[in-house]
This record gives structure tokens, C-alpha cells and sequence, in this order.
């Protein structure tokens, strides 16, 4: 099963017919996606999209992501969950803790700095000298040949993984109104996506020629992908198991 990227623009449109999503555009050949091919579906830009192939894939549990013509993330349409899973529940319970906030930004920032000496470590550069987020990130920026092109590429590649963890946070059971917006300062997808953001440099710096348009980037993903999935796999499984052991006196 593989990620079904969509185009927007001018006419584009996704529409469901039988078993199968159907992206039609103006002067080219109708496409055809079979939904049990799909693992995730993410539109980029202005795509009409049918209630119909929505509910479609919300009952094969399949997440379509959207971004807006910027490469940010716009929202999500997830799988309705009835039953809260013992995740959702843990959440839930968690979130009404009066320093859940305070908490949940120690488990954050203990993640993202382990994210931030692996890219720096994959650098070259000297881990101890360079732990703030702002440090960190210039040094890397440094790296590139073109700062300003490169940043166009880990910007849309931001975007892509925000999607990815989408689709994670449902294989998870975590309930969609949980794990942003309930309690300031927590926003799961947001956080996990960026934390997934520190390992892209090291992918950039490796690239032959840096891709031109979003096309291009969205392929260029497709090589990042699966290292993205693991890693927010595992940082859920992180998350889940500190959920399981925060002290609840």
C-alpha cells in the first residue's frame, strides 16, 4: 500500500467510483486508484474532493491530509472511532491533570533534543555547543549550498510528515479532538512532525540536485518516507509507554 499524492489546481477534482478513487484534471487522462492500494491520501493545493470518496476512505481507515498552497498542513479527515481505545482513554485522563501542559512539555523537549544531536552528530557538528533549537537549525541551514531552495524543500516535507503522523496517530487509536487543542501547549501531530523535521537534513545533504517544483518534492519524500514512519512510530510507542508511567499523585 503506498501514499496517494493529489495535485491541486485549476479543475482537479477527486471523486469515487466503485472501489476505486478517480482523480479527474482538465486536459489529462482519467486516473484510477484502487482504495485497498491506499494507505494514506494527502491533496496539495485546490482539490474538489466528493463527500462521497471521503466517507470512502474514512471507512477503510484510510487518512487524507490536506495542504495548502503554502506546503502547510490545513487539516485532516480521519476514521471516526466509536470505541476509545486504551490510548485515547490514557490521553484523556492525562489531559485533565492540572500540569499536564508543564509535563507533556518535558516529554516534548527530551525528544526533540535527542532528534537534534542526531542531526547534528550526522552533521559533523559539535552536538554539546549547539543544543538550542535556533543554534541548531542555523548551523545546519549553513550546510546547504542554497539555504533559501532548501528551506522550500524541508518546508514541504514538514507538510508530508504532518500527514504521516496523522496516519500514525490513528493506527495508535489516539482520538483526532485529543491530541491537539484540548490543552495549551499540547498539539501531538504538530510536535511529532517537526521532532520527524530534524532527520531531513541529513537526507537533503545527501540529494543529487535539489528538486525543482512540488512534484519534485513530493518524490523526492517517497525516499524519506519510511525512515518518517518508523520514527514516529517509535516516539508514539515512547509516548504511550510515559502515559503508562506518569505518577498519577
Amino acid at each position: 500500500m503506498r501514499p496517494l499524492y493529489v495535485a491541486g489546481g485549476n479543475g482537479v477534482r477527486l471523486k469515487l467510483d466503485g472501489p476505486s478513487l478517480v482523480v479527474l484534471a482538465p486536459a489529462r487522462a482519467e486516473r484510477r486508484y484502487p482504495l485497498d492500494r491506499i494507505s494514506q491520501v494527502v491533496l496539495l493545493g485546490a482539490v474538489e474532493t466528493d463527500l462521497d470518496a471521503l466517507c470512502a476512505c474514512a471507512a477503510r481507515g484510510i487518512p487524507v491530509g490536506a495542504m495548502g498552497a503554502d506546503g502547510r498542513p490545513a487539516g485532516f479527515f480521519l476514521p471516526w472511532r466509536a470505541q476509545a481505545p486504551r490510548a485515547s482513554v490514557l490521553l484523556e485522563a492525562f489531559l485533565q491533570r492540572g500540569d499536564a501542559g508543564s509535563r507533556y512539555r518535558d516529554w516534548r523537549r527530551a525528544q526533540e533534543r535527542r532528534a537534534i544531536i542526531r542531526a547534528l552528530r550526522a552533521a559533523g557538528l559539535p552536538p554539546m555547543r549547539l543544543l538550542s533549537r535556533e543554534a541548531a537549525m542555523e548551523a545546519l541551514m549553513r550546510q546547504f549550498v542554497d539555504p533559501a531552495a532548501s528551506a522550500r524543500v524541508l518546508k514541504c516535507w514538514l507538510g508530508l510528515a504532518a500527514a504521516v503522523v496523522q496516519k500514525k496517530l490513528g493506527e495508535f487509536g489516539l482520538c483526532p479532538t485529543l491530541v491537539a487543542g484540548r490543552r495549551r501547549g499540547v498539539d501531538l501531530p504538530a510536535d511529532l512532525a517537526e521532532i520527524a523535521g530534524w532527520g531531513h537534513y541529513e537526507a537533503m545533504r545527501q540529494m543529487q540536485g535539489l528538486p525543482q517544483n512540488q512534484a519534485e518534492e513530493v518524490a523526492r519524500y517517497e525516499g524519506q518516507r519510511g525512515k518518517d514512519e518508523r520514527l514516529i512510530h517509535a516516539l508514539l510507542e515512547n509516548f504511550l509507554c510515559w502515559l503508562g508511567g506518569v505518577r498519577w499523585q
